[in-house]
This record gives structure tokens, C-alpha cells and sequence, in this order.
């Protein structure tokens, strides 16, 4: 599924095993919350593409907070940062909306679909944040998730 050689990371039952989950999700209106490596699957399992340890032009350090803007709301939080991939701007699949970007790099840290019920995040919200401040404005956006996906 992902757009570079293969190598010990690819799993195709993995892949396989998470895309019966998904599409099960989709079709049974099961909300889905995709961190990491699940959000780069999703969208490359849906026709946009993902970057393997591109150079980027500022590079983010494992485990360091980086700035994104929320598109949406038009301002900027904290987020932290475990990943390598990453999605560029315009190569996120058609279906999804971009909801968070690094603006420095023009890399998508977030998309979901309200007809999916789908939030995607590049960031992880279980993992370390430099702030309290920072983890609270990730909370915030799980919690109104999944708030407006409660039937």
C-alpha cells in the first residue's frame, strides 16, 4: 500500500487486517480516530499518497513539539512529532479534508470526513508533549470528535 520499496516495515497482513477494520468501520458508521501510522494507511488505501523520510525543509526531531495550523479555526497548536512519512499538501485523497498542516513544511498533521466519521492525526495524542497546554488542545480535538459522532 505505501508508495516506496518494500522493506521489514511492510506488513501486507497487517495491511490486510487493518483494511477489513476500516471499511467495516465505514460502512457500520463506527467512528475511527487514526493516529501515525493508521492515518498515512487510510489515506494511501484511498488514493492519496504518503512520502518515505522525505527531507523536509524544516526537519522535526522525534519526540519534539512542532507548530500546526487548524485550518478550520485558523490558529496554531502544539503537537508532537514520531513519524518519518509524511503526506504533502495536495496529495491527500480526494474523500478527506485537511483539518491540520505544518505550514513550514506543507505537510498534512490532520484530515478526517464527516461521512466517514474519520479523524486522522500525523501526531500522537497517547505519546509525550513538551506542555501540558499542548496535550489539552489534543484532547479537545478527540473529545469533540467523538462528542459529535455519539448517536
Amino acid at each position: 500500500c505505501y508508495d516506496r520499496p518494500h522493506n521489514d516495515e511492510i506488513q501486507p497482513h497487517r495491511d490486510i487486517t487493518e483494511e477489513k477494520l476500516i471499511r467495516y468501520c465505514i460502512k457500520h458508521g463506527i467512528p475511527i480516530v487514526a493516529t501515525c501510522r493508521g492515518m498515512q494507511y487510510i489515506n494511501v488505501l484511498f488514493g492519496g499518497r504518503l512520502h518515505y523520510h522525505p527531507k523536509l525543509k524544516i526537519e522535526r526531531p522525534r519526540g519534539v513539539d512542532h507548530p500546526v495550523r487548524l485550518v478550520k479555526e485558523d490558529r496554531i497548536i502544539q503537537v508532537n512529532n514520531y513519524h518519518q512519512d509524511v503526506i504533502y499538501e495536495g496529495e491527500l485523497a480526494p474523500c478527506f479534508e485537511v483539518l491540520a498542516v505544518d505550514e513550514q513544511n506543507h505537510t498534512i498533521e490532520a484530515y478526517g470526513s464527516e461521512e466517514m466519521k474519520l479523524l486522522a492525526l500525523q501526531w500522537h495524542p497517547e505519546r509525550k508533549f513538551e506542555t501540558a497546554e499542548a496535550q489539552d488542545e489534543t484532547r479537545k480535538i478527540i473529545v469533540n470528535f467523538i462528542q459529535s459522532h455519539i448517536r
